[in-house]
């Protein structure tokens, strides 16, 4: 899936980098979500990651700090992204709700901060059953303790694309395309 031509407004008082590593994090993060029809979000962005997947999709995405929430709107608008919708809510304890009252998905999109996802939030997404788990992450050691715990759930790391987006530093993102395993599709 290549991205659409998107314009992004930015939260005051937030710091992202925005230039050509971070475009190809998100080509490579888009091209990872195939074509679905059910996109659930989870991330720490204004829109960013989420209005320029395809436009034909129904998303969901979660943030919790309102003022991204409302860029993201904003930055739908102006795109013409017409079939999202936005949540100020906790991840974790939206996607508990979500898998809860027997939502679904087709891809679960996640972009947790550095300490990790939570377990909570992890268990959800094998309740949700998404085929495809498209996860990016800013620190190696959370993103190998949460892929172990997705194995366990039955999600198969399909591979992983590291991007240098703070060159001359320690960190590194990482996007990663995991697919629900054949034993775990029957149940």
């Amino acid at each position: 899936m290549e991205p659409k031509p998107f314009r992004l407004g930015l939260v005051v008082g937030r710091f992202q980098t925005l230039h050509t590593g971070h475009e190809d994090m998100i080509s490579r993060a888009i091209a990872l979500c195939d074509r679905v029809g059910i996109f659930v979000g989870s991330s720490q962005e204004s829109g960013t990651f989420q209005n320029p997947f395809s436009y034909d999709l129904r998303r969901r995405m979660l943030e919790l700090n309102r003022d991204a929430v409302q860029d993201a709107i904003g930055n739908a608008r102006h795109n013409g992204v017409k079939n999202a919708r936005f949540f100020a809510a906790d991840a974790t304890r939206w996607i508990r709700e979500a898998a809860a009252a027997g939502e679904k998905a087709d891809v679960i999109f996640m972009d947790p901060p550095r300490e990790g996802s939570t377990p909570e939030f992890l268990a959800s997404v094998a309740r949700m059953a998404p085929k495809r788990v498209v996860y990016v992450s800013c620190n190696p050691v959370t993103l190998a303790r949460d892929l172990a715990t997705l194995t366990k759930l039955g999600y198969k790391a399909e591979g992983f694309t590291p991007v240098d987006m703070f060159p001359h530093t320690e960190h590194i993102e990482t996007v990663c395309a995991l697919s629900k395993t054949s034993a775990h599709r029957a149940r």
